[in-house]
C-alpha cells in the first residue's frame, strides 16, 4: 500500500477507534467505530481521477429517467418549489434530473468534473452547468437544495464536501443525497463472501479509486446530526432490476438469473442497495 493514500482514522470522526472489518487482495475495509461509516485503505493507488461510464449511463438513461421522478418526489414532499427555488445538483451527469426539476419549477443549476458531461447537459439546460467544484463555486448561503446522487461515495475528502454543502446552503436549506447502503442485502452478502474468501479478488461493492465509502443509516444521521443538519428522510431503495442487468449484460446466464432473484429477494425483505437522505441544515 502506498502511504500517501492510506486512510487510518475516520474522516467525519478525527480520533475515534476504527476496526479492520474486511481484508482484501490490495487493501483493508475500516469501519469508525462511533459513526459507522466504512472506508478502503488505501483510497487510491494512484492520482489518476476517473471518470463515471458514461456509455452505461446512456444505455439506462430511460430507467434513469424514472429514478429521477421519484428522486424528485421526495424533494418536493420536502422542499417545495415554491418555498425552496434554488436547486443545485452534484455531478448530475448528462443533465437528465436537472431537466425534470426544471419541469416542475426549480430554478436548477449544475457542476461535474466531466467535460463531455458538461457539453451535453450544456446542450439542454445552457450556461447554468458549469465544470467545477461546490468549494469553487458558490459563496455561502446561496442556494435552496443541494443534491448529489451517487456521487459522494467517490470523494476521497466526503467531509470537506459535506462541509461545503452546509456552508453554501441557506439556514434552512436541504440536501439531498443517495448512496450505496451498508443495510443491503448486497453488501451483506458480498461481505460474507469476502470474509470466506479472502484471497480471491471479487467485488464486494468498495473498491480503491471507485466506491471509496460506504454509509448506512447511523452514519448519516450521525454525521449529518454533527454538521448542524436535522434529517428528516433516510430510507433504502432499490436499483431496477433492469438497469442491473443492462450493466451486467456481458456476464452469463447464472450471474443475470442470480441478479434478477437477488433482487426481488433485497424488495421482499427492504433490503435495497441504496439509501436516499435528505436533511434541512439548521
Amino acid at each position: 500500500m502506498t502511504d500517501v493514500f492510506q486512510q487510518n482514522d475516520c474522516r467525519f470522526c478525527p480520533g475515534a477507534k476504527t476496526k479492520d472489518v474486511l481484508r482484501r487482495p490490495g487493501f483493508n475495509v475500516k469501519q469508525c467505530m462511533i459513526c459507522g461509516v466504512m472506508w478502503t485503505d488505501p483510497l487510491r493507488s494512484d492520482e489518476v481521477f476517473r471518470i463515471s461510464d458514461e456509455n452505461a449511463y446512456l444505455q439506462v438513461s430511460d430507467i434513469v429517467s424514472s429514478d429521477n421522478l421519484e428522486r424528485l418526489r421526495l424533494i418536493l414532499k420536502y422542499a417545495p418549489q415554491d418555498s425552496y427555488n434554488k436547486l443545485l445538483e452534484i455531478g448530475f451527469m448528462h443533465g437528465d434530473f436537472l431537466c425534470q426539476a426544471r419541469e416542475v419549477g426549480y430554478e436548477v443549476h449544475g457542476l461535474d468534473l466531466s467535460e463531455s458531461a458538461v457539453s451535453v447537459a450544456a446542450s439542454k439546460l445552457g450556461d447554468c452547468v458549469k465544470r467545477g467544484t461546490l468549494d469553487e463555486t458558490h459563496s455561502g448561503n446561496s442556494v435552496d437544495i443541494i443534491a448529489a446522487f451517487n456521487v459522494i461515495e467517490h470523494m476521497d475528502a466526503p467531509d470537506n464536501f459535506l462541509d461545503n454543502a452546509k456552508r453554501a446552503l441557506r439556514p434552512g436549506g436541504q440536501l439531498a443525497l443517495e448512496t450505496p447502503s451498508q443495510e443491503s442485502l448486497y453488501h451483506y452478502i458480498m461481505f460474507l463472501r469476502g470474509r470466506l474468501n479472502p484471497g480471491k479478488e471479487f467485488e464486494i461493492g468498495l473498491h480503491p479509486n471507485g466506491h471509496m465509502f460506504k454509509y448506512g443509516k447511523k452514519a448519516w444521521k450521525n454525521i449529518l446530526s454533527k454538521r448542524g443538519f436535522t434529517v428528516l428522510h433516510c430510507a433504502t431503495r432499490s436499483t431496477s432490476i433492469k438497469e442491473l442487468l443492462v450493466k451486467k449484460k456481458s456476464s452469463g446466464i447464472a450471474t443475470r438469473i442470480g441478479i434478477i432473484l437477488f433482487g426481488i429477494l433485497a424488495r421482499m425483505l427492504g433490503l435495497g442497495n441504496r439509501i436516499f437522505v435528505i436533511a434541512r441544515s439548521q
